[in-house]
């Protein structure tokens, strides 16, 4: 089949899972990528599973002062970018394409391309548009009455887009049970769950590595007001340190499987995540995994067996850490039980299947 193949994603999971989808498809079908200029990335190489790499420019970059500078970017987005995607859709339809594979555009979440295809459209959706749809991204900032109405606006206004564009997809595939039930709550269409794998043969456990760390990823200031290292005590036993991940394109795949590896224990924090990558590739790597029994966590973490779902407490994280530190044979049980867990249920293979046949349909 013939393949075209679209997204405006920042560094992250999500690309992650684009870069496996062109590495599956491109072994059975000619695949053409399409996408707009973004920030250089020097871990994901598309190029190389793609017959043609189609780029087009687009910049919210400008030289405006304060407001207006917010004024000029929404002016583009809302219309420069819907022109741009109708464009695009324009250039595939006359391409002969099969089906068209549809990832956000992270400046509107549902791109506007959706609404313009006229070819076989699938749209994989990793989230909603968060800051219209959940009330953690309420704005409550201090601003005076005009700027808190425009935001107000614009969050509607965005809101109404992304549910516009998606409901013009003829399929919808989605990473988890939890983001297919907000797909259904906020768009009225059913999606088919289609999770994202781990590459088990590389996030996997080094032998000879010490433990040295608890990673932290997530909302530490949210769920701990202090900070990790403050909100916690936690007797560290002069053996480990507190470290926090943050995911960018300097990080490559290689740096993230030394630093799970030397971690004891990863706390994930994140609210209402959509999925969670790190859980997994912690899991692969032989390392238990402490989570907000909350969203997509909830799918991929097996309490009591492949680490500990937890409460928006300080004091309930802290018990489950001292878990780990004071007895770390606990660490290896559960890190064996994790990476048994992910192998055989989280990975590429069955992601590429599932995508497969929404295809075919």
């Amino acid at each position: 089949m013939k393949i075209a193949v679209f997204h405006n994603l920042p560094f992250g999971g999500a690309k992650r899972v684009l870069y496996e989808e062109l590495k599956a498809l491109s072994k059975k079908h000619e695949v053409y990528l399409y996408q707009l200029s973004g920030e250089k990335d020097d871990v994901f190489d598309f190029r190389k599973y793609t017959k043609e790499f189609h780029e087009f420019k687009f910049s919210l970059a400008n030289e405006f002062p304060g407001f207006l500078n917010r004024l000029y970017s929404d002016y583009k987005k809302f219309f420069v970018l819907k022109k741009l995607h109708k464009a695009i859709a324009r250039e595939i339809d006359s391409s002969n394409f099969d089906v068209v594979l549809i990832h956000p555009d992270h400046y509107i979440q549902a791109p506007f391309l959706l609404r313009y295809l006229k070819t076989k459209k699938i749209y994989y959706c990793h989230e909603l548009l968060r800051i219209a749809y959940e009330k953690q991204f309420t704005f409550d900032k201090n601003v005076i009455l005009l700027k808190k109405w425009y935001e107000k606006i614009i969050r509607l206004i965005m809101k109404n887009i992304d549910k516009t564009n998606a409901r013009f997809a003829n399929i919808i595939l989605t990473n988890s049970a939890y983001t297919k039930q907000n797909i259904k709550n906020a768009y009225q269409k059913e999606a088919i769950v289609c999770s994202p794998g781990v590459d088990t043969n590389f996030f996997k456990p080094v032998n000879k590595v010490i433990k040295d760390n608890i990673l932290f990823v997530g909302d530490e200031d949210q769920i701990l007001e202090k900070g990790f290292k403050n909100s916690l005590n936690i007797d560290l036993k002069g053996r480990y340190k507190i470290k926090k991940l943050v995911r960018n394109n300097k990080n490559d795949d290689l740096y993230l499987k030394r630093l799970y590896n030397r971690a004891l224990v990863t706390v994930c924090l994140t609210q209402g995540e959509p999925f969670g990558m790190v859980p997994l590739e912690s899991m692969s790597c032989g390392t238990p995994v402490i989570a907000l029994d909350d969203g997509g966590y909830r799918e991929t973490i097996v309490g009591g067996k492949t680490g500990f779902l937890v409460d928006k407490n300080a004091g309930q994280i802290q018990n489950k850490i001292n878990y780990f530190v004071f007895d770390p044979v606990y660490s290896v049980t559960m890190g064996n039980s994790g990476r048994k867990y992910v192998k055989s249920k989280f990975t590429w293979e069955n992601h590429a299947q599932i995508l497969e046949e929404a295809i075919k349909l």
